[in-house]
């Protein structure tokens, strides 16, 4: 059997072709990618699953800092709801909660939350014209650090803040305050 040596590790093919099984396996059962990813990731939940957690407190703190990223982003503009344009379609907004947690120690490191508008609502070339996001498949990236720890090079990990809307939209979008925000208030009611 080939094995592939560095200072700390050993990895074997037959490792990889398990990986590599494993993972044609879970594509095989994602019918809907989202919805496969929150049935089977017990750290990701919806707001309504988050605030009955004992770490509710984290996630609304999670929550606040996600709303002061967009509004100090000028992402949006609150607009009263008899001015929005008759016809228009006001969306619903839904909060997906993730716990991040560290590798080795499964411990929890950080709370996330993102806004995002429902997406079942959307209406092609009303709400949007194109779905891509440019993304990576994990083998690319198992093989790139294969590589580092072959050659033994330095590995850094880089996080964009507030991903998702650096990208200009096409349309204007108008969307329900999340649950629980309230305009006027010193602090929302949890």
């Amino acid at each position: 059997m080939e094995s592939y040596q560095t200072k700390d590790l050993v990895l074997t093919a037959e490792y990889y072709q398990a990986q590599e099984i494993m993972e044609n396996i879970i594509e095989m059962e994602m019918d809907d990618p989202i919805a496969f990813a929150i049935k089977h990731d017990p750290d990701t939940m919806y707001f309504h699953q988050a605030v009955k957690q004992p770490d509710a407190p984290q996630f609304v703190e999670a929550i606040v800092k996600e709303m002061n990223g967009h509004i100090e982003r000028g992402h949006w503009q609150l607009v009263a709801i008899e001015d929005v344009p008759k016809g228009t379609k006001i969306l619903d907004a839904v909060w997906a909660m993730t716990q991040k947690r560290d590798i080795k120690t499964r411990k929890i490191t950080k709370y996330k939350s993102r806004l995002n508008v429902q997406s079942g609502q959307q209406q092609y070339e009303i709400n949007y014209v194109y779905t891509y996001a440019p993304v990576v498949a994990w083998s690319s990236v198992r093989l790139i650090l294969v590589v580092a720890i072959l050659n033994a090079w330095a590995t850094r990990q880089a996080g964009f803040v507030m991903a998702y809307p650096q990208e200009d939209i096409e349309f204007d979008i108008c969307m329900h305050l999340p649950h629980r925000v309230q305009v006027g208030q010193e602090e929302p009611i949890w």
